[in-house]
C-alpha cells in the first residue's frame, strides 16, 4: 500500500523546494516595488492580490519542469 512514498517524497522534494524559494523571493520582491508605487499611504500590512499571484504563477514555471517528470513516471 505504500510501496511508493518514498519514491514520491524524494521525487517531489527538488520541485517543492524550488517552488516554495521562488515564491518567498518573488512575494518579497514584489511587495516592495508595490509598497515603492504607494508610499504616500499608511503602512497597514495589507497585501495586493496580484503580488501573491504572480509570485505563485512564476514559481510554478519554475517548478513545473522538476515535479512533471514524477507524475508522469
Amino acid at each position: 500500500m505504500y510501496a511508493g512514498f518514498w519514491p514520491a517524497t524524494f521525487g517531489h522534494l527538488p520541485g517543492n523546494t524550488v517552488y516554495l524559494f521562488t515564491y518567498t523571493y518573488l512575494k518579497d520582491v514584489l511587495q516592495k516595488k508595490e509598497n515603492a508605487r504607494h508610499q504616500n499611504r499608511a503602512p497597514d500590512g495589507s497585501q495586493a492580490a496580484w503580488v501573491s499571484f504572480t509570485s505563485a504563477a512564476a514559481a510554478d514555471l519554475a517548478a513545473v519542469g522538476l515535479y512533471c517528470p514524477v507524475d508522469v513516471v
